[in-house]
């Protein structure tokens, strides 16, 4: 998985929508960091901006899903996990 966001990084610098918030460096804390700030900005009141993170967040991981797969086998079923997560991720929107 990191392989794959690395090589999309390499392509695409900083992911649409994940300015300010992912670091040069894309490694095991990357996705955990994103997360934290999401859950950091739902328990400071900014439901919002968590929701356009997050869509930001799956739109990345569902470009990489893909190759993520190629390269590891356990990856293989994550564009249909990130599908769910998006749909989540909608209907909290859709909530506010």
């Amino acid at each position: 998985m990191i392989d794959a966001l690395r090589e999309s990084r390499a392509k695409t610098p900083v992911p649409p929508g994940l300015q300010d918030h992912v670091v040069p460096d894309t490694g095991p804390g990357t996705l955990a960091g994103l997360s934290c700030e999401i859950e950091e900005l739902l328990g400071d009141g900014e439901p919002r901006k968590a929701v356009g993170l997050a869509r930001a967040t799956a739109a990345w991981l569902r470009e990489v899903a893909p190759r993520a797969g190629e390269l590891d086998h356990r990856c293989a079923d994550l564009g249909e996990v990130v599908e769910h997560g998006e749909k989540d991720i909608e209907e909290a929107a859709a909530e506010l």
